[in-house]
């Protein structure tokens, strides 16, 4: 297993590694890390789960990087987190822009009819869908990076 793992995601890149997770935008220097104990859950998109050592997708296959690269198997990923005000606590005014724009930087919401909380929030990594194809090693290893140091729940919607 890989100790970091560099994605290329819609408009950046981010990096899982043993100190969390590190969003680069493209048009910006500074990169902000959200540490592992910030997070609350990974939700990959569609769902995946862990069965032994492999991992299955949504549609029952076995993932390896031949079934990855013919098919996309998962497209996203999102991140819930414990306090989303820290995430953007480093950046200026036109950073805070970017990255709520690049990444959804949002409040997370327990269910359609429950309170919106407001230090908890929710984001998402959108895959470059060419680079997914070519780099299913890299996705499997994003997992086990997840499961290692935080989790996964599917119980992340969007509207």
């Amino acid at each position: 297993m890989e100790d970091s793992v560099e994605l290329q995601i819609r408009g950046s890149r981010a990096e899982l590694g043993p100190d969390g997770i590190r969003l680069k935008p493209r048009y910006l220097r500074k990169s902000v890390l959200i540490p592992w104990n910030n997070v609350m859950y990974v939700s990959p998109v569609p769902t995946v789960r862990r069965d032994g050592k492999d991992w299955i997708s949504f549609r029952g296959e076995t993932m390896t990087p031949e079934v990855l690269g013919r098919s996309v198997q998962f497209y996203l990923v999102r991140v819930a987190v414990h306090d989303r005000h820290v995430v953007l606590s480093s950046c200026g005014f036109f950073a805070r822009a970017v990255f709520r724009a690049s990444f959804l930087l949002k409040p997370l919401q327990s269910g359609p009819n429950e309170t919106v909380h407001a230090d908890q929030g929710c984001f998402r990594l959108d895959f470059d869908r060419s680079w997914v194809r070519k780099n299913g090693a890299k996705l499997i290893a994003v997992l086990e990076i997840v499961e290692k140091h935080s989790g996964f729940n599917s119980l992340i919607a969007e509207d």
